[in-house]
C-alpha cells in the first residue's frame, strides 16, 4: 500500500499545480448558488440565525440584505454585489451584479458550462434562464447601464412570493 501511494503522490504533485486554476473556477462557481443553498447559506434559513447582514429595503414580507465585505467572483468576474431576498424572513433568492459586457460573456460561458443550455433564452436581449427543480437561475445585461446580473431562486419558496 505504501509503495501505491509513493508511485501516485508525485504524478499528482506534477498534475495538481496544472489542474490547481481550473479546480478553483469549478469550486468557486459550485459554491455560488446550488440545490442546497448559497454561499454557505440553506435555502429557507431564518434571517434572525444569520449574523452580519445589513437590512436594504423591505416591501411587507419581503426584505433584501447585504453581507458586509461579502466579495464574490463567477470565474474570473468580480461581483460588486450580492443582495440577499427573504420572504417570511425565510432565505429564497441571490442577486449578483457584475459590470461590463466581456464580464457578462465570461459569466454566461461559465455559465453553460455548468448547467448546460439554458431552459429559454433571448439572445438579442442578453437573458438566459436555467430552470431547475429547486433552483432557478437566471442570467442578464442590460447594454445602457452595462451591468449584467445573476438572480438565483429557490423555487419552493419563490413560488409563494409570486403568488402574493
Amino acid at each position: 500500500m505504501h509503495t501505491c501511494l509513493r508511485v501516485k503522490l508525485p504524478v499528482i504533485k506534477s498534475v495538481l499545480p496544472l489542474m490547481a486554476p481550473i479546480l478553483l473556477t469549478v469550486l468557486l462557481t459550485c459554491t455560488q448558488g446550488e440545490s442546497g443553498g448559497f454561499r454557505g447559506i440553506a435555502w429557507g434559513t431564518n434571517i434572525r440565525e444569520l449574523s452580519g447582514m445589513s437590512l436594504l429595503a423591505e416591501d411587507a414580507a419581503l426584505k433584501f440584505y447585504e453581507r458586509k465585505d461579502d466579495h464574490a467572483k463567477i470565474g474570473d468576474v468580480d461581483i460588486e454585489r450580492v443582495v440577499y431576498g427573504f420572504y417570511d424572513d425565510q432565505f429564497y433568492s441571490a442577486t449578483l451584479y457584475f459590470q461590463s459586457f466581456p464580464s457578462f460573456v465570461q459569466v454566461k460561458r461559465v455559465f453553460l458550462d455548468k448547467y448546460g443550455n439554458p431552459t429559454s433564452y433571448n439572445e438579442s436581449s442578453n437573458k438566459y434562464f436555467w430552470g431547475k427543480d429547486e433552483v432557478s437561475v437566471f442570467l442578464s445585461f442590460n447594454t445602457e447601464s452595462d451591468e449584467g446580473r445573476v438572480f438565483y431562486s429557490f423555487n419552493p419558496i419563490g413560488s409563494k412570493v409570486h403568488e402574493d
